[in-house]
């Protein structure tokens, strides 16, 4: 976790590389004005897949990133960044984004006023690569860089929505490793669809969200793979259109094949699970744990219907579980 700011001075930056590490090893800046020029960043990693996700705003200026084994999707908010990795040219500007693949990359950044603003994750090929190798299918990682201009798939707007979120939330999350972990996971799941939909990944979707649809068997392998989707991310704000994107299906289909294999709803398996992962915070409380933290840590946020909800499933009030815990 990084919140740096650095001039054209060479001791100002070694802050810069020692925040990004290995990610942006050998990386150099060289500012337009030398004497005003530099550099605002913030972000960090969340979790163990080691996903950076970084904030920043430049002055006009270069920059060569080797990246060796990484990944970087970047988006301009504001001015323009012109990417040359190779023969390819690739320009972000106005929340359009660039995708480059490993190798050395060497940005123009050119700003709308005082300095480009701009967002980007940095996802290493090796940790995709391990990911991806659990298939049962041959795997084809793209060599060449992909833009985000023109047709934009809809994985490049939820990405990019995640990414921001998490940016502007950032210091919530770095603080509760296993909020971060949950993070992090959603944020893998929206990077490898981004990348299926690019054409980056070839011939297989991500190891676990492939969709088999056909007849029984491809409805239970939904149903299981949603559930555990839900199990792995009820504590962060999830909607029914994020688990049946999960699952590779509409969120039409999800809703039938829950009715038909639960006689039930999606919806109502995540609240059983919020409820169930309460019932335990509650059952087995640390000194300072009350009923509206064991809801929020949850993903409960309705307390009055939490309070409801647990009354009917456990037959006693929440309050009623932490008191008799913490005796």
């Amino acid at each position: 976790m990084f919140n740096i700011r650095a001039k054209h001075i060479e001791q100002d930056l070694a802050a810069v590389h020692a925040a990004y590490g290995d990610v942006v090893e050998g990386l150099t800046f060289d500012f337009a004005d030398q004497d005003t020029g530099g550099i605002l960043a913030t972000g960090g990693c969340l979790g163990p897949l080691g996903i950076m996700l970084t904030s920043y705003e430049i002055t006009a200026g270069y920059a060569t990133l080797p990246g060796d084994d990484f990944l970087k999707f970047e988006q301009a908010r504001n001015g323009s960044i012109v990417q040359v990795q190779g023969a390819s040219e690739l320009i972000s500007r106005n929340g359009t984004t660039v995708l480059t693949g490993p190798g050395l990359n060497r940005m123009a950044f050119q700003p709308d006023g005082r300095a480009v603003r701009s967002m980007s994750a940095n996802l290493s090929v090796t940790v995709l690569q391990e990911l991806l190798d659990k298939s049962e299918e041959p795997i084809v990682l793209g060599k060449v860089t992909q833009s985000g201009n023109g047709s934009r798939p809809a994985s490049e707007a939820q990405l990019s929505g995640l990414v921001q979120h998490l940016l502007e939330h950032f210091q919530e999350y770095a603080a509760s490793p296993r909020r971060g972990e949950l993070a992090e996971a959603l944020l893998m799941e929206c990077y490898s669809a981004y990348l299926r939909d690019t054409g980056y990944i070839r011939g297989v979707e991500v190891a676990g969200l492939r969709p088999d649809t056909r007849g029984v068997r491809g409805n239970a392998r939904i149903v299981a793979r949603a559930e555990a989707f839900m199990r792995s991310h009820y504590q962060l704000p999830l909607t029914m259109a994020d688990v049946a994107a999960n699952a590779g299906v509409s969120l039409r289909k999800l809703q039938s094949v829950f009715r038909e294999r639960r006689n039930s709803t999606p919806s109502m398996f995540l609240n059983e699970t919020r409820l169930a992962q309460a019932r335990q915070r509650l059952l087995h409380p640390e000194s300072s744990d009350s009923v509206t933290s064991a809801a929020l840590e949850s993903g409960i946020f309705h307390l009055g219907r939490f309070s409801r909800a647990y009354l009917a499933k456990y037959g006693e009030f929440p309050s009623e579980t932490l008191a008799r815990s913490k005796r």
